[in-house]
């Protein structure tokens, strides 16, 4: 904010004597404010909002933060075992201020609809090891896990039966192609199927449980 003029000393309507300036608002308007509002920071501009800063849950990537933080840090997840129970974290500088993720992410090419991805699956969630991937990279890299998968592994989510009875369908997506693996009790069968297909084919997709052996 930028003083323009100086008014001298007034009356208020309260009866306090104040000296007045004309100021000019980041936004580009002039206005009339009391001095001492801009030297103690009371007022930051005409109020145009231009400097008012925005709830944090305004941003869509701090809930991308929150629930990153969650699979980390909240051992009553579902699938907390896949993250924070085998020692994935995230890093200290996004931990302390959420805000230093949000303006990493919105210069690291963060939209809507983009699903955050490990580069090294093993690594934690910090600057140098994630980075932002479309669908089409996520439905064929199954290393990711987006933020809507309740089932907590690759290729696997909730069907429910007409009875309501509760199942786990396996599935994968292939050559843009997506295959069924079939319908299992649990999520761990689930799981398994999706893994024994990506190893008897020599795919490169990465396994929930089972391992690939060279």
């Amino acid at each position: 904010m930028k003083i323009i003029k100086d008014l001298g000393i007034e009356e208020t309507k309260s009866g306090h004597r104040k000296r007045f300036v004309i100021a000019e608002c980041g936004c580009g308007k002039n206005f009339k404010v009391a001095l001492n509002a801009i030297k103690t920071k009371n007022t930051k501009s005409c109020g145009c909002g231009i400097h008012r800063p925005k709830p944090m849950t305004s941003y869509s990537q701090y809930w991308v933060f929150n629930d990153m933080k969650r699979r980390c840090y909240d051992t009553k997840r579902e699938y907390f075992h896949l993250y924070g129970g085998r020692g994935i974290k995230v890093c200290e500088e996004w931990l302390k201020n959420p805000m230093s993720f949000i303006e990493w992410s919105e210069e690291n090419g963060y939209k809507k609809g983009l699903y955050i991805d490990r580069i090294n699956p093993d690594g934690n969630y910090e600057p140098k090891n994630c980075r932002f991937v479309d669908s089409r990279i996520n439905a064929t890299n199954t290393r990711l896990l987006s933020f809507n998968n309740k089932s907590g592994y690759r290729g696997v989510s909730k069907h429910i039966k007409r009875n309501g009875d509760i199942k786990w369908r396996s599935r994968i997506s292939v050559n843009n192609k997506l295959l069924s693996l079939g319908i299992y009790n649990t999520r761990k069968e689930a799981a398994i199927a999706y893994d024994t297909y990506v190893i008897s084919n020599n795919l490169e997709h990465p396994t929930n449980i089972l391992r690939k052996t060279n």
